[in-house]
């Protein structure tokens, strides 16, 4: 047996914490047009619309709109609902790109791009905060009935044991009342959630994990002793990624529970804003966002691609972890499917949301045990 004689540093182990997301049962680029805000009529007027951070802190709002739209004209406000109209940031012309300085890098701004016949509300995807890097708002998303996802409403995110002072100021202002956390005991006791002294979201536990599944526990040890057998036994020859897709399986079937209880509480306007989260913010999270922008009517290909922005976010971290993790085993790179997201792995959770119940809405009701009432109440908070 091929075994390096040096052991995991802490800093190695630090960098196992993704391989929490595996303790569930058998494992357990935003898009055009996806920005959302306005009335479904007058955003329709918008083919695109997008705000990206530059590295100075400067953001840049694109969009294009029909011809007959006319000149854009550029709000901002902290409250999507409510963007003071009153004072003009910037225009253009019906397809066109602005640049925005000096706004307050700690608080969450929101843009409305109105034009003649049309207006949209948009808003960065990401929050940018140093310690998390995989929290984002699931706003702006088209449904197919032509209205959208609210703004500002449900963030995601992955652990936040590592936020800064300037992300807890930035965290606080943006007025969560609720925090789901999907992570197992034994995660949230080893990395618990670094929140604000002050005005802190109620924090509720839904763990999805199993404790009897021991395969967590062999991946890490089999990766900390630099067992290279062991790690290929269990990661290699696609094994890795069958991990995920079993997973993604399971939790439709063994999680419902836990999925119903946030969802439920997303119904309730008082538990408004909220955010979900697990340690890397793809899997459980990830599952649990795609059922509730599901449930709202986001096509399942524009759910995917949302899903998929874990891959972009995530990228720098999961490079760290892979280079962090090649004194101990041959091949670091099978890890690569385990820390990201592949379309493979929520594509076996439609597959069995389709087989089991035939629909998002039978699943709603016959899997997860939501009411009409429930179901109704999450949409009309959650779509403009």
């Amino acid at each position: 047996m091929s075994r390096p004689a040096q052991r995991a540093s802490g800093a190695t182990l630090a960098a196992l914490a993704a391989l929490a997301a595996l303790s569930f049962r058998a494992a357990l680029v935003v898009v055009a047009a996806s920005c959302g805000g306005g009335s479904s009529a007058s955003s329709a007027a918008f083919s695109s619309a997008s705000v990206e951070r530059e590295s100075g802190g400067a953001l840049s709002i694109s969009w294009s709109a029909r011809p007959d739209v006319g000149r854009i004209t550029v709000y901002a406000g902290m409250d999507p609902q409510a963007i003071d109209r009153s004072n003009a940031l910037a225009s253009g012309a019906a397809a066109d790109t602005v640049r925005i300085e000096g706004l307050d890098p700690l608080r969450r701004h929101y843009f409305a791009l109105v034009g003649d016949d049309g207006e949209i509300v948009v808003a960065e995807r990401r929050v940018p905060l140093e310690g998390a890097v995989n929290f984002r708002d699931i706003g702006g998303h088209a449904t197919r009935e032509g209205r959208r996802v609210r703004w500002g409403r449900v963030f995601r995110s992955d652990e936040l044991n590592r936020l800064t002072a300037d992300d807890l100021t930035a965290f606080s202002n943006l007025g969560l009342k609720v925090l789901c956390d999907f992570r197992s005991p034994s995660e949230y006791g080893r990395n618990p959630d670094l929140l604000p002294s002050t005005g802190a979201p109620e924090v509720l536990h839904f763990p999805i994990f199993d404790p009897d599944n021991d395969i967590e526990a062999m991946i890490t040890t089999a990766i900390t002793t630099g067992d290279h057998e062991a790690q290929d036994r269990l990661l290699g020859d696609g094994r890795n990624e069958q991990l995920l897709v079993d997973g993604g399986r399971t939790l439709v079937t063994d999680a419902t529970e836990q999925v119903a209880g946030c969802i439920r509480r997303l119904a309730d306007p008082a538990s408004l804003p909220t955010l979900t989260h697990c340690t890397a913010g793809k899997d459980r999270t990830g599952f649990t966002t795609a059922v509730v922008l599901l449930a709202l009517g986001v096509p399942e290909e524009t759910v995917m691609e949302d899903y998929l922005l874990s891959n972009v976010y995530r990228a720098e971290r999961n490079d760290q972890t892979i280079a962090s993790l090649r004194p101990l085993m041959r091949d670091s790179e099978l890890l690569r499917p385990v820390l990201e997201v592949r379309p493979e792995y929520l594509q076996a959770s439609f597959d069995t949301i389709a087989e089991r119940y035939g629909s998002i809405d039978a699943y709603l009701r016959d899997g997860l045990g939501l009411d009409r009432t429930t179901v109704h109440s999450l949409r009309e908070n959650l779509l403009d």
